[in-house]
C-alpha cells in the first residue's frame, strides 16, 4: 500500500519549486492518489474528484504561507517543499528545481500565516 493517502501528503513530498496543475495532477496519478475512494469520479466542475483534492491541498498550502500562485489563472503554484522521505513508489520522482520562467522563492514574510482577526 501507498504511505500517500492525501493529496496533502503528495505535496509535502515536493521540493522547493513551480509545479503547473498538469504536473501535480501526474504525480497524483502515479501515486494511486487518483484510485482512491471516488477519485475517478466526474464532479460538478467536470473535474475528477482527484483533481479538485490537489487543488483545495494547494488552498492549504497557500493558507499556510507555503505556496502561492505563479501567475493570474492559477494554473502554476510556488511551492515552499520539503525533501521527500518517503516516496510513493519507487518510480515516483517529484521535479527538481522550478520549471516555471521566472519563478523566485517565496519570501519569508510571504511564509508567514495570515493574522487572525
Amino acid at each position: 500500500m501507498s504511505p500517500l493517502r492525501t493529496a496533502a501528503d503528495l505535496l509535502r513530498t515536493l521540493e522547493s519549486g513551480c509545479y503547473r496543475l498538469p504536473e501535480l495532477y501526474q504525480l497524483a496519478e502515479q501515486a494511486g492518489l487518483a484510485d482512491r475512494a471516488d477519485g475517478r469520479r466526474v464532479i460538478q466542475d467536470g473535474q475528477e474528484q482527484y483533481k479538485r483534492r490537489i487543488r483545495s491541498a494547494l488552498q492549504a498550502l497557500r493558507r499556510q504561507g507555503r505556496a502561492r500562485p505563479h501567475d493570474d489563472r492559477r494554473a502554476a503554484w510556488l511551492i515552499e517543499g520539503v525533501a521527500a522521505t518517503v516516496l510513493a513508489r519507487a518510480d515516483h520522482r517529484p521535479p527538481a528545481g522550478p520549471v516555471c520562467p521566472a519563478a523566485t522563492p517565496i519570501p519569508v514574510e510571504a511564509r508567514q500565516p495570515p493574522a487572525e482577526s
